[in-house]
């Protein structure tokens, strides 16, 4: 599509950062640092992606002595772009397929930001006793309504067009809406606009889109509330994608869950607050956990 003059291929990423793992749809960019006995704690980042939105809070809970493994979603960042439906199973079987290829041991702590938190709460509701605790920043998947924008990329052909056309500038335009703190945008544009330069990625944006984003997920939430598996959930106060409504409907449906909002922050308080994400975390893996409910 428009935009995309480049390639991904060995000689793009032989420059970046991470290693690379073949599973069953293509290579996927990964990093794995920390301790070798540390208890894991895995990040799965956004639509817009690609992981490096989440180095902040995860180097400084490496130096805490987690063993910490993020990873670039099909489509996003340095993995591969395949030409297929990307739908909640399809980003479900890459995290299931990297998990087992690297042989991480059980459980882990799972941590999803946006749609990233629709992922993380499908995956524990299909793999429960694979997760010790499950972490949600500003998850997805309830309460759901669809942007003109969104409707419109939804049509055959009409999507694809205005994706070619106008797709970077919507997408920045979007994930720079998810900051509530100016002096971050320069540093936030930088780590999204680099990997849309690459074939593939507005075509598997636009089917993340039609196939996955707005799914609803009721189901999989309702399923973690019925496991009693403890959930923290955090968002920003000045969030404008996740609702009032869907805080309070998450929180219905997972009422054991602890919840925590971020003063001065909006979509993205990992982001924008990484020392206050970061504590929260701690105290939330690092037992004793104390609970408090929604």
């Amino acid at each position: 599509m428009i935009g995309e003059t480049k390639k991904l291929g060995d000689d793009v990423r032989a420059l970046s950062s991470g290693s690379f793992i073949q599973l069953s749809k293509g290579l996927t960019h990964y990093k794995l640092d920390g301790p070798s006995d540390g208890n894991v704690v895995v990040f799965i980042h956004g639509i817009a992606g690609p992981f490096g939105i989440w180095t902040k809070v995860a180097d400084s809970l490496m130096s805490h002595g987690f063993r910490i493994l993020q990873y670039d979603l099909y489509g996003r960042g340095y993995s591969d772009r395949p030409d297929v439906n990307y739908d909640l199973d399809f980003y479900i079987n890459q995290l299931s397929e990297l998990l087992a290829v690297l042989s991480i041991r059980n459980p882990i702590y799972l941590v999803g930001w946006s749609l990233g938190g629709m992922i993380a709460v499908a995956y524990t509701a299909k793999y429960s006793n694979k997760i010790e605790k499950l972490i949600l920043i500003a998850p997805a998947g309830v309460e759901i309504s669809r942007p003109m924008n969104a409707k419109i990329a939804m049509v055959p052909f009409l999507g694809e067009l205005l994706m070619g056309l106008f797709g970077r500038q919507m997408i920045v335009r979007f994930a720079l809406k998810e900051l509530h703190n100016d002096d971050l945008v320069d540093e936030f544009r930088t780590i999204v606009t680099g990997q849309m330069q690459y074939e593939g990625y507005l075509r598997s944006f636009l089917s993340t889109l039609r196939c996955c984003v707005f799914e609803d997920a009721t189901k999989y939430y309702r399923t973690i509330g019925k496991l009693g598996l403890p959930v923290l959930m955090i968002s920003g106060s000045e969030d404008t994608i996740l609702k009032a409504a869907a805080r309070n409907r998450i929180g219905e449906l997972i009422p054991h869950l602890q919840y925590n909002e971020i003063r001065g922050t909006g979509h993205m308080p990992h982001f924008e607050r990484p020392e206050e994400v970061r504590n929260l975390l701690i105290n939330f893996v690092s037992p004793p956990t104390k609970q408090a409910y929604y």
